[in-house]
């Protein structure tokens, strides 16, 4: 059975939130990215620990293109 379109649609953009809260986290609580994502009551989706661990590696980059 192929899968729902819709709900992978969904899915990923509930990961991208979950993903945006945890940087949110970390930012506003003066924490380590990854340290926030583990310290989750429910683990996060694959796709949302994906994007916060690609975020993590490239933060100096990141900041530097914000700035």
């Amino acid at each position: 059975m192929a899968a729902d379109p819709v709900n992978a649609i969904g899915s990923r953009r509930e990961a991208r939130e979950t993903a945006l809260g945890v940087l949110y986290a970390a930012e506003a609580q003066g924490r380590d990215l990854l340290e926030v994502l583990a310290d989750r009551p429910v683990a996060p989706s694959e796709y949302a620990v994906e994007i916060v661990q690609g975020v993590a590696a490239t933060l100096d980059e990141l900041d530097v293109l914000i700035g």
